[in-house]
């Protein structure tokens, strides 16, 4: 019953059995949640759009699994899963890229630090030739846009798009500029 409903934006259906909520909430998308902890509550989000209801077990999730979301942003590029014919093949592509996602961390700290970090870190009074020129200020958030960005001129004439929150205020048309 609930996945064939035909929900508007931010309606939701519901249905318990016994200890565990079975909940449909349409937000851009549809949203399916399964939940033992929670019940069939609203809480109010205040956005740039004005106040909005969002399921309580929509919320807290949000709030609490941001770093498994972005591990999985991370690995969004590269994977290959599409590729494959049989699903055990897409789980071990999946838990390989996984476990280099992890891997790649250490590995290119003890390529770049062998033996003692702290002696081998870089000089902090060493700048950059973008540091020396420029100063970087942070955007600042307009009424529509609460962390806007720009791209950075540095790296859009290297080849590469990186959007940036920081911009350089002392240029004629003030540029967004990298941090690093």
């Amino acid at each position: 019953r609930i996945v064939d409903s035909r929900l508007r934006l931010g309606e939701r259906a519901c249905l318990r059995c016994n200890n565990l909520l079975t909940m449909k909430w349409r937000d851009n998308k549809n949203v399916f949640v399964l939940s033992s902890l929670h019940a069939d509550t609203t809480v109010q989000i205040q956005t740039p759009a004005g106040v909005v209801e969002k399921p309580l077990c929509v919320h807290e999730y949000n709030l609490n699994m941001g770093g498994v979301e972005f591990n999985n942003q991370l690995l969004a590029p590269f994977l290959i899963a599409h590729k494959a014919r049989w699903r055990y093949k897409k789980v071990s592509v999946y838990l390989f890229q996984l476990a280099l996602l992890n891997a790649y961390e250490e590995i290119i700290t003890a390529l770049l630090f062998p033996g003692s970090a702290v002696a081998q870190l870089p000089n902090p009074n060493a700048v950059s030739w973008l540091h020396e020129k420029h100063f970087q200020n942070v955007l600042p958030g307009t009424p529509t846009q609460r962390n806007p960005q720009r791209r950075c001129r540095v790296c859009r004439k290297r080849g590469y798009r990186h959007d940036t929150r920081f911009y350089c205020p002392s240029c004629s048309d003030q540029p967004g500029i990298c941090i690093g």
